[in-house]
């Protein structure tokens, strides 16, 4: 079943190693952004209500994995960029590919899972030199993004800045609803850039001076049976 918009508010464990370095190397593979004025990892920005762009998601389960599907509309004059898109390391090639199951997943208190294709928060009271910037689908106005993603089952915990989750050594909870949130930003932003990759013809890195506070949060919902949900005992950005 498909929702729509809620409002804003808002690879291998070797892979992930290699992002993790890239940031804190500055590699041109992952977009950097500076720290300043950043808020604290899993407040929440507050922005007003995304009115002109839309947003639906709708799930299947399967034996090993539930699908999510979400189609993201831009009804504004003017182009949006959705970060979406953080790229793994070819571990043959050392070359940037688009991976599109990386992103930010946490268990909330309130039983529901919290699914980000956004900026993943940072491990908390952990300095780091640059953050991770998903690279950007552009949307041009009346364009429509429509992508799956999945999340193996059972469903644990991710996040671009941390090892995969061992579930013999997590604790264990359950959800009964997802919480599919999208990050976006419009050109109008200050100082805002826009550059061409080599991961496609519409795949671009996007920067701005206030980047990692004004983005815009949209998302949906979608209600399934009670499933467990596996999370990390260390101290964790849940959002």
């Amino acid at each position: 079943m498909a929702h729509g918009v809620l409002g804003s508010v808002k690879m291998t464990a070797a892979c992930c190693c290699l992002i993790a370095a890239a940031v804190a190397c500055g590699d041109p593979t992952a977009s950097g952004a500076g720290i300043g004025g950043v808020p604290p990892p899993g407040e929440t920005v507050m922005n007003e209500a995304v009115k002109d762009i839309g947003l639906v998601c709708d799930m299947k389960v399967l034996e090993k994995s539930i699908e999510l599907t979400y189609e993201l509309s831009n009804r504004s004059p003017r182009d949006i960029y959705a970060l979406d898109l953080i790229p793994s390391i070819d571990l043959e090639t050392k070359k940037a590919v688009l991976n599109y199951n990386l992103m930010h997943v946490n268990w909330r208190n309130s039983g529901a899972l919290y699914v980000l294709k956004g900026i993943p928060a940072p491990p908390p009271h952990k300095r780091i030199g640059h953050y991770i910037i998903p690279q950007a689908s552009k949307l041009e106005p009346n364009g429509v993004s429509k992508r799956t993603v999945s999340l193996p089952l059972p469903l644990r915990e991710q996040n671009p800045y941390y090892l995969p989750l061992d579930v013999k050594e997590a604790d264990e909870a359950k959800v009964d609803r997802i919480v599919f949130a999208m990050h976006v930003v419009r050109d109008t932003l200050e100082g805002f850039k826009v550059e061409g990759t080599e991961l496609g013809p519409d795949i671009f890195y996007v920067r701005a001076k206030h980047l990692l506070v004004e983005r815009e949060e949209i998302a949906c919902r979608i209600d399934l049976k009670s499933l467990p949900v596996f999370k990390y005992k260390e101290t964790f950005p849940r959002l």
